[in-house]
């Protein structure tokens, strides 16, 4: 048996047998033999496209029957939803919050000059920091990730809206976690439209934008295992 093919099947055994939990902050394999079994057509059963991974969310630690096999971002969107209140709610708020901003001219004319005297900090600090630090501020204040082609490359930019907590970093601006922080923009031609938002919450914000019932046709398809259980 070659390396490929131990892997496979290595693979496979576990699609069948074990289940990824999180315990004390770690993540772990645990035996779960009754897990739904893995989609014939190894596609996501939320969007429908088949990944390279493919894991198994689950909602009930005492039944892990329940539970839905999602590409990676549509797993963290599924994740968000179960843990966090209204999150969808939350968003489209803050979203509909920022796109009214922009249709008033006066009000926008005076955030803009708070924006700006924010990023004239960063400016400041960038000139003082060197290493990874200056690499950090550099990054918040000028990078941009986007999608071109089908591929993420990373564009120089200098409208972003700047967090609301000032010049260092703050939180989630979504679920308020203190984590490493990335810009959210929800129109290419005004990028000050965007949010500071976690890496699970960039994945979650992303869905919502292109799926606006996304929360709905979740707890739909949830609700279905719940009753086919």
């Amino acid at each position: 048996m070659d390396k490929e093919e131990h892997n496979t099947k290595k693979r496979d055994y576990r699609r069948k047998n074990y289940i990824m939990l999180k315990r004390n902050g770690k993540l772990i394999y645990q035996r779960a033999e009754d897990r739904r079994p893995w989609p014939e057509d190894d596609a996501c059963e939320f969007c429908g496209l088949v990944p390279k991974k493919l894991p198994y969310h689950h909602w009930d630690d005492n039944d892990f029957s329940k539970g839905l096999y999602l590409c990676p971002p549509h797993h963290t969107f599924a994740e968000l939803v179960d843990n966090i209140p209204d999150v969808s709610a939350k968003y489209l708020k803050l979203r509909a919050d920022l796109d009214d901003l922009f249709a008033n001219p006066v009000v926008l004319c005076l955030v803009q000059e708070e924006w700006t005297a924010v990023w004239d900090e960063v400016d400041r600090l960038l000139s003082s920091r060197t290493g990874r630090e200056h690499n950090r501020y550099w990054h918040r204040r000028y990078r941009l990730g986007a999608t071109v082609n089908g591929k993420l490359v990373h564009l120089k930019v200098e409208n972003k809206r700047p967090h609301p907590g000032g010049s260092e970093q703050g939180a989630c601006e979504l679920c308020d976690c203190f984590k490493e922080l990335g810009y959210h923009h929800w129109d290419d031609n005004e990028l000050s439209k965007g949010l500071w938002v976690c890496r699970s919450c960039h994945d979650f914000a992303e869905t919502i934008d292109h799926i606006p019932d996304a929360e709905q046709k979740y707890l739909e398809l949830k609700r279905h295992i719940e009753e086919a259980g």
